[in-house]
């Protein structure tokens, strides 16, 4: 782990005291454009969505909220507006459904978890099966600044993922936890 960067627990004793410390060790300005959540965009985003998110995110978005980091690392994480919109982007960049299913299609399936299925056909439990995981629990959070999208597992129980980066189709620096994804992008920030 890079200097600067201790381990936290988001949710646990100090931790918005470290997160902030850290990121502000890295710029001074490294939160500057982060702006909490409330507790109804939270609720309103999970609903539309259809997902109970991890503690810990949930802890983060209220604390920190969601923005982008500054200029010189790019990325963030997305607005609940954000969050909604892109749900379902695993579904699109690994099976390619972009071709055979629309926007409203994708959310209205990712947000039924698969109940309402607008091709059978395609969206088939062997093709959702993906890193250990499904596709349907995943949830795009945001961007690291360089093509990648970030994800968190919201599935129930949950699974093996906590949080990854999206490359194309491949899933990267995969933690277990939101708490190890915000330490890992902390850390890469601060090498840089």
């Amino acid at each position: 782990m890079a200097a600067g960067v201790r381990e936290f627990c988001i949710g646990v004793g100090e931790w918005a005291s470290v997160v902030r410390k850290a990121g502000e060790a890295i710029d001074r300005s490294y939160w500057d454009r982060f702006r909490p959540w409330t507790e109804g965009d939270l609720a309103l985003c999970q609903r539309l969505v259809g997902r109970t998110f991890p503690d810990e995110y949930r802890a983060f978005v209220l604390t920190f909220g969601t923005g982008d980091f500054a200029s010189r690392f790019g990325g963030g994480f997305y607005t609940p507006v954000e969050v909604i919109a892109a749900c379902h982007g695993p579904l699109m960049a690994v099976l390619g459904s972009t071709e055979w299913a629309s926007d409203a299609e994708h959310l209205h399936f990712y947000a039924t978890r698969g109940t309402y299925n607008p091709s059978p056909d395609r969206f088939t439990p062997v093709a959702l099966r993906f890193s250990g995981t499904t596709l349907l629990d995943l949830l795009q959070i945001g961007t690291d600044g360089s093509s990648g999208y970030l994800q968190i597992g919201v599935g129930n129980p949950p699974g093996p993922v906590g949080f990854g980066v999206l490359l194309g189709d491949q899933l990267e620096d995969v933690q277990p936890t939101f708490s190890a994804g915000l330490r890992h992008i902390l850390s890469r920030h601060a090498a840089e």
